[in-house]
């Protein structure tokens, strides 16, 4: 919280000429209350239901150890090497 500019990396790929990927620099900010526990937040009610449908059986639940941040991007670098034409 005392500084928010954060890096998120999101790369794909096996072999060289495969890589591809993604970096998003900006500031980040947090949504919801720290960490989550439940508590009603208009803004987290698509991202929760979405993450708790693919990754937890249908149904989100709070652990009381996590949050959620939003990135704004500031600047946002790609990569994709298969088309480098090697």
């Amino acid at each position: 919280m005392r500084d928010p500019r954060v890096s998120v990396l999101v790369d794909a790929g096996e072999s060289f000429n495969d890589l591809r990927g993604v970096e998003i620099i900006g500031k980040a900010t947090p949504v919801g209350e720290i960490p989550r526990t439940g508590e009603p937040c208009d803004e987290l009610v698509v991202p929760e239901t979405a993450f708790g449908e693919k990754y937890a059986g249908g149904r989100f639940g709070y652990d009381g150890r996590h949050a959620w941040l939003q990135v704004v991007p500031e600047k946002m670098v790609s990569w994709d090497f298969s088309k480098s034409g090697r």
